[in-house]
């Protein structure tokens, strides 16, 4: 999978993560998931209005300028 935006859980469950963003299925912050659960998209590339993962946030704000 490309860069996409999203969060993880568990079907059925209240159970999820915040949402992230992700490259090659897993989110670029590294955070730990349960293997349980799965990925649920909230758009195809990178969208900054839907994270809530500062991390991630930091991250890709850090990547964007080394690629200006």
């Amino acid at each position: 999978m490309p860069k996409a935006t999203g969060w993880f859980g568990i079907g059925g469950s209240r159970d999820h993560t915040k949402v992230h963003f992700v490259e090659d299925s897993a989110p670029i912050c590294r955070a730990p998931m349960r293997s349980a659960m799965e990925f649920q998209l909230c758009a195809n590339g990178w969208k900054f209005a839907y994270v809530e993962c500062d991390r991630c946030r930091n991250i890709a704000n850090r990547t964007q300028r080394g690629s200006d």
